[in-house]
């Protein structure tokens, strides 16, 4: 068996440290010198979620960086979730799926679960919103935990048995 690994080396002399603005060029000049790069639009991704996710480019990062590292959970569980967005949810159900069994992320199992909802799987929606609902750490801000919380909620209303009809 033959595994392939990649490293990643980042040499700033001087011990000095680059500006938000400075990551993000750095980022966007890998992705343009190597265009076909997973690892560059792995990293101009990420640079872009963490600080301008409203970027334009976003989007695009996003989904080449999981065209070219479909390997990688979080590629897939960030073009999942734009997906989940635009209604796509089969396929944004397949990008997360190979991730769901040893995932203890609760991003990946809400995307999932959103992904579900949208297809109408009651009840996989709601187990899995509610396995990430309990995964979130303890330390997690509020804020996040109640909008977790509020989607479960959702759900359970959404797939309530509807009430009997009656003579």
């Amino acid at each position: 068996m033959s595994v392939g690994y990649t490293f990643h080396v980042r040499f700033v002399p001087d011990g000095r440290t680059l500006t938000l603005h400075q990551e993000q060029e750095w980022a966007r000049l890998r992705v343009r010198q190597n265009p076909e790069s997973g690892s560059a639009w792995l990293n101009l991704a990420r640079e872009l979620s963490k600080n301008d996710p409203g970027d334009p480019l976003y989007p695009q990062a996003v989904a080449r960086a999981y065209f070219l590292a479909p390997r990688s959970g979080w590629a897939a569980s960030e073009a999942a979730w734009q997906m989940v967005q635009s209604g796509q949810y089969a396929p944004a159900l397949g990008a997360v799926r190979p991730f769901l069994r040893r995932s203890h992320n609760p991003y990946v199992l809400e995307t999932a679960a959103a992904a579900q909802f949208g297809l109408k799987q009651c009840t996989a929606a709601l187990a899995g919103q509610q396995k990430a609902v309990e995964l979130l750490p303890a330390e997690w801000p509020a804020a996040e935990r109640e909008r977790f919380q509020r989607k479960l909620q959702d759900y359970q209303s959404a797939c309530a048995a509807p009430p009997s009809a009656t003579r």
